[in-house]
C-alpha cells in the first residue's frame, strides 16, 4: 500500500495510512503494530481515531525516522511517498516508493481520486527482478 507522511509545518508529525487501507489492512481489535523501519523495529500503538477519520499512525519514533531519511526542515516540503507491506500478522515493513510508483503518484497528487487508487496498490508488491548487468550496486541507492 501507499502511504505518505503527515506533516506540520517543517516537521513531520506521522504517517497518513489512508482511510481505504485502514479497512482494508487493519482489523479493528488490534491496539498496537509492528513498524520494521530498515533495521530498526518499533511498536506504534493506534489511537481509536485511527479507523474513524484520522487514519494516522503517531509515533515520535516513527516521525524521527521519517525526517532523518527524508531531509526534513523546510516548511513547504510536500509529504514522502512510501509503501507499507505486510511482513506478518499486525508487522509492516515501510521503504521508499518504487520509481515507477512514485512516478504516478506524483502525476496524481492533483487528482484526489486518482491517489486514492494509488494508494489502494497492494501490500504485497512483487519482486522487482534486477538484471545482472546492473551489479550490486544497483541493490544499494
Amino acid at each position: 500500500m501507499v502511504v505518505r507522511t503527515q506533516n506540520r509545518g517543517s516537521h513531520v508529525t506521522g504517517l497518513n495510512v489512508g482511510a481505504n487501507n485502514v479497512q482494508r489492512y487493519f482489523p479493528k481489535d488490534i491496539l498496537t503494530i509492528e513498524l520494521q523501519l530498515g533495521h530498526l523495529r518499533i511498536q506504534c500503538g493506534l489511537e481509536p481515531e485511527f479507523w474513524q477519520d484520522g487514519p494516522e499512525i503517531h509515533d515520535s519514533r516513527l516521525c524521527d525516522w521519517l525526517e532523518f531519511k527524508y531531509s526534513y526542515g523546510k516548511p513547504d516540503r510536500p509529504p514522502a511517498l512510501l509503501t507499507m507491506m505486510v511482513s506478518e500478522n499486525n508487522s509492516f515493513r515501510v521503504e521508499p516508493m518504487l520509481l515507477d510508483v512514485h512516478t504516478r503518484a506524483k502525476h496524481a497528487s492533483g487528482n484526489h481520486r486518482q491517489l486514492d487508487m494509488i494508494e489502494d496498490l497492494p501490500a504485497q508488491l512483487p519482486p522487482v527482478p534486477i538484471p545482472p548487468s546492473l551489479g550490486v550496486r544497483a541493490v544499494l541507492l
